[in-house]
């Protein structure tokens, strides 16, 4: 850029051209730095939900091979795993792509023309701010509505994976480990699709282990969930204190693994599974000291994460914006930016486990959403870059 692009900036006519905006509360320039910070959000936040995406599909699929599920059950885990990190991973990709457009456009001297028209560090602000508030409000649905329901859902189909044992009883040929202390084997299927060659161990009371074979046998899917129907076998028990061992022969023989189903109904809740009010307004045997207090730092984590989105931004852009506009001290500013953003983040998460324990510790949470606003307020309105001194560019220089 060289000095009569700044001279033409800062004629009147140029000034003009961003007086009309595409929003009625943004003139064009204003608008212009708008979508460039969105759009950057939108890619770091892609990239970042790619790697935690990657990170937790190992799990899930080990969760979804091991237990005989399908490719749409993978896809549906990985769908709903998505809202619970997001809250999470919004205020960073906002500081993320806050951080990268100013810098392009220092490096660019962009930001050099605007000031030089006569945008200072708050007017420069503005933009990232009102995609920190859109974020934000983003983030508060996704972490007041969104994820309970999506964690509740997530925790369902994960026992609905494991309990699924029929799968597990359909394979031959290999012993199959339903549940601790439980394995099943068949040799083969039969040409009427029966299974050949079965045999059961039961070791879940070690004092009394018990073993079934048989010489065939089949699934059937009852009210109370997969029941094996084992013909011709023997039922083996032996008593580990006295050493008897028992025998039963049977000509059929009903074996009953609904009672292996974890019961996901009558489970206890995680908090991150629980709507707003439920959090707010425990009942029942949900309203322990120990258990009140967890719901109690899960609300208020929901309440204050979401708005860290409008204090991360403030914060990169009191750094980057404030001061002179050197290429050469632009990296110390976002290192310095990052840094603060990771440690309030780290530091949050903290005091979340802390509030279980003592709920004294809830306002800190609102300390680091709230206290570095003032602070970065203040030092973006106060600062005051010099504008360059521009010299008339002589006719035919």
């Amino acid at each position: 850029m060289n000095r009569s692009s700044l001279d033409i900036c800062c004629k009147p006519e140029y000034k003009a051209t961003y007086t009309a905006g595409k929003l009625p509360f943004m003139n064009r320039v204003s608008f212009y730095l708008f979508r460039q910070i969105l759009l950057s959000v939108l890619f770091s936040c892609l990239a970042l939900t790619i790697v935690i995406w990657f990170s937790q599909s190992i799990k899930l699929l080990a969760l979804v091979i091991n237990n005989g599920g399908t490719l749409w059950s993978f896809i549906k885990l990985m769908l709903l795993i998505l809202p619970t990190f997001l809250p999470l991973v919004l205020p960073l990709s906002l500081m993320v792509g806050a951080l990268f457009v100013y810098h392009r456009m220092i490096m660019e001297s962009e930001l050099v023309v605007m000031q030089a028209s006569g945008m200072g560090p708050m007017t420069l602000t503005m933009p990232a701010f009102y995609v920190g508030i859109v974020v934000a409000l983003i983030g508060y649905a996704l972490s007041t509505y969104i994820a309970p329901i999506a964690n509740h859902e997530l925790v369902r189909l994960q026992y609905q994976i494991r309990d699924d044992h029929s799968v597990l009883l359909l394979r031959t040929g290999s012993f199959n480990d339903i549940k601790d202390g439980l394995t099943f084997y068949a040799h083969e299927r039969g040409h009427e699709g029966q299974m050949l060659g079965i045999l059961i161990h039961d070791t879940r009371k070690p004092e009394k282990p018990v073993t079934i074979m048989s010489e065939s046998g089949e699934l059937i899917h009852g009210a109370h969930g997969p029941q094996v129907l084992v013909k011709n076998g023997v039922r083996q028990d032996v008593d580990r204190k006295t050493g008897n061992l028992s025998q039963l022969s049977f000509d059929s023989y009903m074996v009953d693994l609904g009672a292996l189903d974890d019961n996901f109904s009558s489970r206890w809740r995680e908090p991150r599974e629980r709507m707003m009010d439920e959090l707010i307004n425990p009942s029942g045997a949900d309203a322990t000291p120990q258990t009140t207090r967890r719901f109690l730092a899960e609300f208020h984590m929901r309440m204050t994460m979401p708005f860290l989105a409008i204090t991360f931004v403030l914060i990169s852009c009191m750094f980057i914006l404030t001061g002179s506009f050197d290429r050469r001290g632009i990296t110390r500013k976002i290192i310095l930016a990052a840094a603060t953003v990771i440690i309030l983040e780290a530091a949050m998460l903290s005091i979340v486990n802390m509030i279980a324990k003592h709920t004294g510790f809830v306002i800190g949470l609102y300390l680091i959403a709230l206290a570095p606003l003032p602070v970065a307020l203040h030092r973006l309105s106060q600062d005051k870059v010099p504008r360059p001194a521009l010299k008339p560019v002589a006719a035919g220089g």
